[in-house]
């Protein structure tokens, strides 16, 4: 899903949801890969605060046969950007 589809839906939920307190997000590296760590931060100040990344395989072989789209070295670089999220 997009950035800006995303945010609309952040912003939605926290307008009409007023005591909601916690909003996740379930995601796969190809999603995390589509996002950039300013936007990842600022759905985080939206409100999304619970973030689960799916990562199928950390295992390069597997991840190719499985057809994933993505590699075992995308995989630790898509994670990585985790602490520049919380931090």
């Amino acid at each position: 899903m997009s950035y800006e589809n995303l945010k609309l839906r952040a912003l939605t939920v926290r307008d009409y949801l007023i005591k909601c307190q916690a909003m996740a997000m379930f995601a796969g590296i190809r999603d995390i890969r589509d996002k950039e760590v300013w936007q990842l931060k600022k759905l985080r100040a939206m409100g999304i605060n619970g973030l689960t990344i799916g990562t199928e395989s950390g295992d390069g072989d597997t991840l190719a046969l499985a057809g994933k789209g993505y590699t075992a070295a995308d995989l630790l670089e898509q994670c990585r950007k985790e602490p520049e999220i919380v931090g």
